[in-house]
Protein backbone atom coordinates (compact mmCIF):
# COMPACT_ATOMS: atom_id res chain seq x y z
CA UNK A 1 0.00 0.00 0.00
CA UNK A 2 1.31 3.42 -0.77
CA UNK A 3 1.83 6.39 1.54
CA UNK A 4 -1.08 8.73 1.78
CA UNK A 5 0.33 12.33 0.13
CA UNK A 6 0.11 15.00 2.82
CA UNK A 7 -1.73 18.01 2.10
CA UNK A 8 -1.09 21.61 2.20
CA UNK A 9 -3.30 24.58 1.66
CA UNK A 10 -1.57 28.04 0.76
CA UNK A 11 -3.44 30.65 -0.06
CA UNK A 12 -1.55 33.10 -2.22
CA UNK A 13 0.06 31.31 -4.20
CA UNK A 14 0.08 32.90 -7.51
CA UNK A 15 2.88 34.92 -6.10
CA UNK A 16 5.69 35.97 -3.86
CA UNK A 17 6.07 34.16 -0.61
CA UNK A 18 2.86 31.76 -1.14
CA UNK A 19 3.95 30.74 -5.04
CA UNK A 20 7.55 29.92 -2.97
CA UNK A 21 6.30 27.88 -0.41
CA UNK A 22 3.72 25.92 -2.77
CA UNK A 23 6.75 25.19 -5.08
CA UNK A 24 9.28 24.01 -1.92
CA UNK A 25 6.23 21.40 -0.34
CA UNK A 26 5.58 20.19 -3.95
CA UNK A 27 9.09 18.87 -4.91
CA UNK A 28 9.21 17.28 -1.21
CA UNK A 29 5.68 15.47 -1.88
CA UNK A 30 3.48 17.29 -0.44
CA UNK A 31 0.16 17.25 -2.85
CA UNK A 32 -0.42 21.65 -2.41
CA UNK A 33 -3.88 23.46 -2.50
CA UNK A 34 -2.38 26.32 -4.78
CA UNK A 35 -5.48 29.46 -3.80
CA UNK A 36 -5.64 32.58 -5.47
CA UNK A 37 -7.95 34.92 -7.24
CA UNK A 38 -6.29 34.84 -9.97
CA UNK A 39 -6.66 31.40 -11.93
CA UNK A 40 -3.21 32.31 -14.38
CA UNK A 41 -1.06 33.17 -11.48
CA UNK A 42 -2.05 29.92 -9.79
CA UNK A 43 -1.26 27.66 -12.87
CA UNK A 44 1.87 29.40 -13.60
CA UNK A 45 2.66 28.65 -10.09
CA UNK A 46 1.81 24.77 -11.40
CA UNK A 47 3.83 24.83 -14.09
CA UNK A 48 6.74 25.98 -12.53
CA UNK A 49 6.64 22.80 -10.49
CA UNK A 50 7.08 20.32 -13.51
CA UNK A 51 4.55 18.00 -12.76
CA UNK A 52 4.68 18.89 -9.04
CA UNK A 53 1.36 17.59 -7.14
CA UNK A 54 -0.63 21.20 -6.81
CA UNK A 55 -3.85 21.67 -7.43
CA UNK A 56 -4.90 25.25 -8.45
CA UNK A 57 -7.96 26.43 -6.55
CA UNK A 58 -9.61 30.14 -7.90
CA UNK A 59 -11.22 31.42 -4.92
CA UNK A 60 -10.83 34.53 -2.80
CA UNK A 61 -10.44 34.27 1.13
CA UNK A 62 -12.36 37.07 2.08
CA UNK A 63 -15.47 35.76 0.94
CA UNK A 64 -17.55 32.64 2.35
CA UNK A 65 -17.85 30.97 -1.25
CA UNK A 66 -14.43 31.54 -1.76
CA UNK A 67 -13.71 29.98 2.15
CA UNK A 68 -16.24 26.64 0.32
CA UNK A 69 -14.54 26.32 -2.88
CA UNK A 70 -11.33 25.91 -0.39
CA UNK A 71 -12.74 23.38 2.02
CA UNK A 72 -14.35 21.34 -1.02
CA UNK A 73 -10.85 21.43 -2.68
CA UNK A 74 -8.48 20.30 0.60
CA UNK A 75 -10.62 16.96 1.51
CA UNK A 76 -10.90 15.47 4.66
CA UNK A 77 -7.59 16.00 5.66
CA UNK A 78 -5.44 18.72 5.71
CA UNK A 79 -1.74 18.66 6.98
CA UNK A 80 -0.11 22.19 6.42
CA UNK A 81 -1.91 25.87 6.30
CA UNK A 82 0.30 28.72 5.10
CA UNK A 83 -1.47 32.19 5.29
CA UNK A 84 0.17 33.85 2.29
CA UNK A 85 -2.58 36.16 0.90
CA UNK A 86 -2.31 40.02 1.61
CA UNK A 87 -1.93 43.13 0.10
CA UNK A 88 -0.96 46.38 0.79
CA UNK A 89 -1.88 49.53 -1.01
CA UNK A 90 -0.28 52.94 -0.12
CA UNK A 91 -2.82 55.20 0.74
CA UNK A 92 -2.74 57.83 3.31
CA UNK A 93 -5.53 58.37 5.99
CA UNK A 94 -6.50 61.31 4.74
CA UNK A 95 -7.13 59.92 1.15
CA UNK A 96 -11.05 59.71 -0.23
CA UNK A 97 -10.30 56.19 -0.67
CA UNK A 98 -8.68 55.07 2.36
CA UNK A 99 -11.68 54.13 4.08
CA UNK A 100 -12.15 51.66 0.87
CA UNK A 101 -8.56 50.34 0.67
CA UNK A 102 -9.18 50.00 4.30
CA UNK A 103 -11.87 47.31 4.58
CA UNK A 104 -10.40 45.34 1.74
CA UNK A 105 -6.97 45.15 3.42
CA UNK A 106 -8.55 43.77 6.48
CA UNK A 107 -10.58 41.58 5.09
CA UNK A 108 -8.04 40.03 3.01
CA UNK A 109 -4.72 40.12 5.34
CA UNK A 110 -7.13 39.77 9.07
CA UNK A 111 -10.52 37.99 8.63
CA UNK A 112 -9.41 35.84 6.25
CA UNK A 113 -6.84 34.13 8.77
CA UNK A 114 -9.49 33.72 10.98
CA UNK A 115 -12.39 32.24 8.79
CA UNK A 116 -10.04 30.09 6.59
CA UNK A 117 -8.60 28.68 9.79
CA UNK A 118 -11.72 27.89 11.06
CA UNK A 119 -13.03 26.71 7.90
CA UNK A 120 -10.53 24.28 8.11
CA UNK A 121 -10.45 22.94 11.45
CA UNK A 122 -11.60 19.58 11.63
CA UNK A 123 -9.42 18.95 8.34
CA UNK A 124 -6.56 20.22 10.61
CA UNK A 125 -7.72 18.41 13.55
CA UNK A 126 -4.99 16.06 15.14
CA UNK A 127 -1.88 17.61 14.22
CA UNK A 128 -2.16 19.62 11.55
CA UNK A 129 0.05 23.19 11.48
CA UNK A 130 -0.78 26.46 10.90
CA UNK A 131 1.84 28.97 9.98
CA UNK A 132 0.89 32.73 9.70
CA UNK A 133 3.36 35.37 7.71
CA UNK A 134 4.41 37.45 10.39
CA UNK A 135 5.79 41.00 9.14
CA UNK A 136 8.00 43.95 11.31
CA UNK A 137 5.12 46.12 10.22
CA UNK A 138 3.36 44.17 12.82
CA UNK A 139 5.35 46.84 15.42
CA UNK A 140 6.36 49.53 13.08
CA UNK A 141 4.36 52.03 11.92
CA UNK A 142 4.61 53.69 8.52
CA UNK A 143 3.32 56.27 6.49
CA UNK A 144 1.03 55.64 4.08
CA UNK A 145 1.00 52.00 5.10
CA UNK A 146 -1.74 52.02 8.21
CA UNK A 147 -4.01 49.51 7.11
CA UNK A 148 -1.10 46.88 6.48
CA UNK A 149 0.43 47.65 9.84
CA UNK A 150 -2.69 47.36 11.54
CA UNK A 151 -3.64 44.15 9.80
CA UNK A 152 -0.33 42.56 10.86
CA UNK A 153 -0.38 43.62 14.23
CA UNK A 154 -4.33 41.87 14.40
CA UNK A 155 -2.70 38.81 12.91
CA UNK A 156 -0.40 38.51 15.47
CA UNK A 157 -2.39 38.79 17.86
CA UNK A 158 -5.54 36.84 16.27
CA UNK A 159 -2.60 33.87 16.33
CA UNK A 160 -2.23 33.96 19.43
CA UNK A 161 -5.52 33.73 20.58
CA UNK A 162 -6.54 30.45 18.35
CA UNK A 163 -3.35 29.08 19.39
CA UNK A 164 -4.90 29.07 23.05
CA UNK A 165 -8.17 28.42 21.61
CA UNK A 166 -7.20 25.63 19.35
CA UNK A 167 -4.50 23.64 21.04
CA UNK A 168 -6.86 21.33 22.53
CA UNK A 169 -7.96 20.26 18.83
CA UNK A 170 -4.26 19.03 18.59
CA UNK A 171 -3.46 21.97 15.79
CA UNK A 172 -0.24 23.50 15.91
CA UNK A 173 0.27 26.92 15.13
CA UNK A 174 3.73 29.24 14.65
CA UNK A 175 4.13 33.03 13.36
CA UNK A 176 7.39 33.77 10.99
CA UNK A 177 8.42 36.89 9.86
CA UNK A 178 10.20 36.83 6.83
CA UNK A 179 11.43 40.05 6.02
CA UNK A 180 12.62 42.05 4.06
CA UNK A 181 11.38 39.91 0.73
CA UNK A 182 11.62 41.17 -2.48
CA UNK A 183 7.74 40.56 -3.37
CA UNK A 184 5.36 42.38 -5.62
CA UNK A 185 4.18 44.39 -2.43
CA UNK A 186 7.64 45.51 -2.17
CA UNK A 187 8.12 46.63 -5.51
CA UNK A 188 4.56 48.64 -5.49
CA UNK A 189 6.20 50.72 -2.20
CA UNK A 190 9.41 51.56 -4.10
CA UNK A 191 7.00 52.78 -6.69
CA UNK A 192 4.74 54.81 -4.40
CA UNK A 193 7.13 56.66 -2.25
CA UNK A 194 5.90 60.09 -2.51
CA UNK A 195 2.75 57.92 -0.77
CA UNK A 196 4.96 55.29 1.25
CA UNK A 197 8.45 56.84 2.18
CA UNK A 198 9.52 53.91 3.37
CA UNK A 199 9.52 52.81 -0.07
CA UNK A 200 13.20 54.51 -0.25
CA UNK A 201 14.14 52.10 2.38
CA UNK A 202 13.55 49.17 0.25
CA UNK A 203 15.07 50.55 -2.35
CA UNK A 204 18.33 51.20 -0.56
CA UNK A 205 18.27 47.67 0.75
CA UNK A 206 17.65 46.50 -2.58
CA UNK A 207 20.79 48.23 -3.73
CA UNK A 208 22.91 47.37 -0.70
CA UNK A 209 22.06 43.63 -1.11
CA UNK A 210 20.01 43.36 1.89
CA UNK A 211 16.76 42.08 0.12
CA UNK A 212 15.85 38.57 0.46
CA UNK A 213 14.06 36.53 -2.36
CA UNK A 214 11.06 34.94 -2.26
CA UNK A 215 12.36 31.43 -2.97
CA UNK A 216 14.76 31.74 -0.06
CA UNK A 217 11.53 32.14 2.39
CA UNK A 218 10.20 29.12 0.69
CA UNK A 219 13.31 27.19 1.90
CA UNK A 220 12.49 28.75 5.17
CA UNK A 221 9.01 27.85 5.57
CA UNK A 222 9.21 24.12 4.07
CA UNK A 223 11.81 23.45 6.74
CA UNK A 224 9.44 24.91 9.47
CA UNK A 225 7.11 22.73 8.41
CA UNK A 226 8.14 19.58 7.40
CA UNK A 227 11.45 18.97 9.50
CA UNK A 228 10.64 20.39 12.94
CA UNK A 229 9.23 18.81 15.96
CA UNK A 230 6.09 19.91 17.43
CA UNK A 231 7.64 21.67 20.23
CA UNK A 232 10.40 23.82 17.95
CA UNK A 233 7.63 24.16 15.85
CA UNK A 234 4.93 25.60 17.77
CA UNK A 235 7.22 27.90 19.64
CA UNK A 236 6.08 31.95 19.99
CA UNK A 237 7.49 33.66 16.74
CA UNK A 238 10.15 32.82 14.15
CA UNK A 239 12.35 35.18 12.55
CA UNK A 240 14.72 34.14 9.27
CA UNK A 241 17.29 36.97 9.72
CA UNK A 242 18.22 35.15 13.47
CA UNK A 243 20.97 33.18 12.59
CA UNK A 244 20.93 30.08 14.84
CA UNK A 245 18.23 27.82 12.62
CA UNK A 246 20.73 29.05 8.82
CA UNK A 247 22.26 26.03 9.47
CA UNK A 248 19.22 24.07 9.18
CA UNK A 249 18.24 25.00 6.35
CA UNK A 250 19.91 27.75 4.12
CA UNK A 251 22.03 26.98 1.39
CA UNK A 252 23.59 29.78 0.44
CA UNK A 253 23.74 33.67 1.35
CA UNK A 254 20.44 35.06 2.74
CA UNK A 255 19.81 37.94 0.62
CA UNK A 256 19.86 38.74 -2.29
CA UNK A 257 22.94 40.00 -4.88
CA UNK A 258 22.80 44.36 -5.52
CA UNK A 259 20.13 45.24 -7.70
CA UNK A 260 20.04 48.24 -9.70
CA UNK A 261 17.60 50.34 -8.93
CA UNK A 262 16.75 51.29 -12.23
CA UNK A 263 15.16 47.38 -12.40
CA UNK A 264 13.34 47.76 -8.93
CA UNK A 265 9.82 47.43 -9.09
CA UNK A 266 10.21 45.68 -12.88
Amino acid sequence: MGTIARTAVITGAGSGIGRATALELAANGVHVIAVGRRLHALEETRDLSHGGPITCVSADVSTEDGRAAIVEAAGPSVDFLVHGAAISPACLIGDPGFRDSWNEVMRINLDSLMCVTLSLSDQLSGGGRVLFVGSNSASKPRRGGAAYCVSKAGGRMLYRCLKLELGDLGILMTTAIPSPVYTDIVKHHIKSQDVFPDGADYARQLAAGEMIAPETVGAFYRWLLLENSDTSYARDQWNINHSAHHKDWLKGPLCMPPMDLDMAGD
